[in-house]
Formats: C-alpha cells, structure tokens, sequence
C-alpha cells in the first residue's frame, strides 16, 4: 500500500465519521439527516443565500420546491442560523 493510498483510505475514514457526527447532531436535535454525497444540490436554491452570510451561518440551501427551501446548517440553533430562517420567511420561502 504506497504512501497515497494510506492518504485516500485516511481521508475517506475522516470523511466517514463527519458523517456519523452530523446525522448524530441531527438525530439530537430532532431534524432530518440528509447526506449530500447522495443527494443532489439545486444549483437554484445555492443562490438563496450570499456565500458570506452562508459561511458564518454555516448553512446552504440544497434544494428548492415552489417556496419550500431544504436547507443544511452545521447548527441550525446559532444566532446567525436563526437570522437566516428569518430573512428567508419574510421573503415567503
């Protein structure tokens, strides 16, 4: 096993316990889990959210349905989480 592949098969175990470690968090607080390795990501609904408001909010919008938004935060009870919710409401969404 070369010196990469001891890389590739560190990173996918890394990979693999973030995964545990979300849906974990989403099972504690109540929320759906949604795995984006499995799940495609509206390149419309990405828009709904500034890239600088997203990355403090960690959170992106995935998905898009009429005015449902499916959104995934790292921690959807933080401050800048609940602004992001609030701004989307007010906007029917």
């Amino acid at each position: 096993m070369s010196f990469q592949d001891i890389q590739q098969k560190l990173a996918e175990l890394n990979r693999e316990a973030e995964e545990r470690d979300a849906q974990k968090r989403a099972e504690k607080l109540g929320l759906p889990y949604i795995d984006l390795r499995k799940n495609p990501v509206s390149l419309e609904a990405l828009t709904l959210i500034p890239e600088e408001k997203a990355r403090q909010a960690k959170v992106i919008a995935v998905g898009k349905k009429l005015n449902i938004i499916a959104l995934v935060f790292y921690n959807p009870k933080t401050k800048e989480a609940e602004e992001i919710i609030n701004e989307l409401k007010s906007q029917n969404l």
